[in-house]
């Protein structure tokens, strides 16, 4: 079954994901399936959904940390489960567009 989340992330701005995602590269992490990220209420907001939670996490761990922390320092990463603002949830349905 899929999982997926919601994430709200306080203090960071287009400019700062777009930096993070440089970063990141343009090679789609295993496991992805979708990502989405804009502006709501003047927040960054995420959407992601992923085969799994553990193909997440290890993103999560071996590309997203080391991209935050090299463009907004070290306190940018939390190791807290879940992250600040981040909602996760099981995928009971989900339509992609071919």
């Amino acid at each position: 079954m899929a999982w997926g989340y919601v994430q709200t992330v306080e203090g960071v701005d287009l400019q700062a994901y777009d930096d993070v995602a440089a970063e990141i590269g343009d090679e789609t992490p295993t496991g992805a399936i979708i990502h989405a990220a804009g502006l709501y209420e003047g927040k960054l907001r995420v959407m992601e959904v992923w085969e799994s939670e553990e193909a997440y996490r290890r993103f999560r761990n071996e590309r997203l940390e080391p991209a935050l922390q090299k463009v907004m320092g070290a306190d940018a990463f939390s190791n807290d489960w879940p992250p600040p603002g981040l909602e996760p949830m099981e995928v009971h349905s989900l339509l992609q567009a071919e």
